[in-house]
């Protein structure tokens, strides 16, 4: 019985060491950053509505990448919905880590041309 009583006793005890090793290893996932901002404009050619993606022929985009065509989530779908091929958009661009998607989207008017001058 003593003999029991003293196996009780170690195993509670590393069972007890274990615990509070694992319970100090493991830690919180650290918070991301908040995201980085930065201003697009661009002509959407193509919207992708089961991923929720617009295909963008994007000017430069300053502090992150240069002209290019790619396709931007679109994380709110309110505004995804309201968006057309064609139209020329404005939008931010929010990258956080290797994630980017876009918000604040607004149509960009297209420029009037100028009114004939008649003779």
């Amino acid at each position: 019985m003593y003999t029991a009583n003293i196996r009780m006793k170690t195993a509670l005890v590393s069972l007890s060491l274990m615990a509070a090793i694992l319970a100090g290893c493991s830690k919180a996932p650290a918070p991301k950053a908040a995201p980085t901002e930065y201003q697009a404009t661009g002509e959407i050619l193509g919207l992708d509505p089961a991923a929720q993606t617009a295909k963008i022929n994007a000017g430069e985009i300053d502090g992150w990448m240069e002209a290019m065509t790619m396709d931007f989530p679109i994380k709110d779908k309110q505004e995804f919905d309201k968006l057309r091929v064609g139209e020329t958009i404005r939008a931010k661009v929010f990258v956080q880590g290797t994630d980017y998607w876009l918000a604040g989207i607004t149509e960009v008017p297209a420029a009037k041309e100028p009114a004939a001058n008649p003779k």
